[in-house]
C-alpha cells in the first residue's frame, strides 16, 4: 500500500510538472496569455479565437460594427467552449491516472476515453459553429485574406503545426 501512495504522488508530481512547464495549453489562439493574444480584446495581435494573426484586424479593415459583431460571437464562444476544454484537461489528467496504475483496468480507460472523444466532438462543433458565424461576418475579400495571412503565419513559424490541437484554420 505504501508503495501505491508512492508511485502516485510520484505520477501526480510528474503530471503538475508537466502542466506547469507547458503554459496554458489547450485554450486555443487568442484566448488567454501566452496564446496568439492576451485576452478578449480587438485589436491587433489579440485574435479572435484561431483564424487572427497578430495585427490581422487591422489588416482585413473591418468595420466597427464587424469587430463588435466578432467580439460577441467570440465572448459567446468562449463562455460555451471552456467549460468543456476544462472538462476535457481534468478527465485526461483521471485517464493519465488509469494508466499509471500497476493493473490498469481496460473497462475505465475505455470508458474515460469515450468521455474526453464526446468531449472533443463538442468541442469541434462549437469551433465549427464559431468559424462560420465569423465568415458570415466577413465580406469575402476580408475571408480571402485572412486565409492568405494565416497561410503566411504558418510559413513562418508561428503557430501550430497542422492536426495540433486547437482550431487551425
Amino acid at each position: 500500500m505504501k508503495k501505491l501512495s508512492i508511485l502516485f504522488a510520484a505520477v501526480m508530481l510528474v503530471g503538475l510538472a508537466t502542466v506547469a512547464m507547458a503554459g496554458p495549453r489547450g485554450q486555443g489562439r487568442g484566448m488567454g496569455p501566452g496564446s496568439w493574444g492576451q485576452g478578449m480584446g480587438m485589436g491587433p495581435g489579440s485574435g479572435y479565437g484561431a483564424a487572427m494573426v497578430p495585427g490581422a484586424l487591422a489588416k482585413l479593415n473591418l468595420t466597427a460594427d464587424q469587430a463588435a459583431k466578432i467580439q460577441t460571437l467570440r465572448e459567446g464562444y468562449l463562455k460555451e467552449v471552456m467549460p468543456l476544454r476544462n472538462e476535457r484537461f481534468s478527465k485526461r489528467a483521471e485517464l493519465r491516472l488509469l494508466w499509471a496504475q500497476t493493473n490498469p483496468d481496460e473497462g475505465k480507460i475505455r470508458a474515460k476515453q469515450e468521455e474526453i472523444n464526446k468531449l472533443r466532438e463538442q468541442i469541434q462543433e462549437k469551433n465549427t459553429t464559431y468559424r462560420l458565424g465569423v465568415r458570415k461576418i466577413l465580406t469575402p475579400e476580408q475571408w480571402a485574406q485572412l486565409i492568405i495571412l494565416k497561410g503566411k503565419q504558418h510559413r513562418h513559424g508561428g503557430g501550430r503545426p497542422p492536426g495540433q490541437p486547437g482550431m487551425n484554420w
